[in-house]
């Protein structure tokens, strides 16, 4: 059976044996709350190397917290953060339980791009030294 809500439901059987004698019987049960995990990530699922990540926790119902990422153990806290030192994607992952030991994941995508920087110089020198020769932006 499943239930929706939280709360105390009365559970109720009818038997009838083969010569048609019936009993019944009822036991009150408590459905405990189950938690949903979810989170979101600050400034976004994007973000660039050496980029300082938090992970804002929007889980419901919840009392522990195991995140994950890359297979590896984040953190134990509600809201880490965290600072990627790579490029890449990977899974971050989001494990919680509360305290009738019922449990969620949430997972999530995560890409690391490598940073991205514009420089205008103020000057340049043209003289065929392959060093500053022409004026414009330069992206790295």
């Amino acid at each position: 059976m499943c239930y929706e809500a939280a709360g105390e439901y009365e559970f109720a059987i009818m038997v009838q044996s083969v010569n048609g004698c019936l009993d019944t019987a009822s036991q009150i049960i408590e459905v405990y709350p189950t938690p949903e995990a979810n989170f979101m990530v600050s400034p976004g699922f994007e973000v660039e190397v050496l980029e300082e990540i938090s992970f804002l926790n929007q889980s419901q119902n919840a009392d522990y917290y195991t995140w994950i990422l890359a297979d590896e153990l984040l953190s134990n806290e509600s809201d880490p953060t965290y600072i990627p030192e790579d490029t890449g994607s990977s899974t971050v992952s989001l494990f919680v339980e509360n305290q009738y030991e019922c449990k969620d994941t949430a997972n999530q995508k995560m890409t690391v791009v490598p940073n991205s920087e514009l420089f205008l110089p103020n000057s340049f020198t043209p003289n065929i030294d392959n060093v500053n020769d022409h004026f414009g932006p330069v992206f790295y």
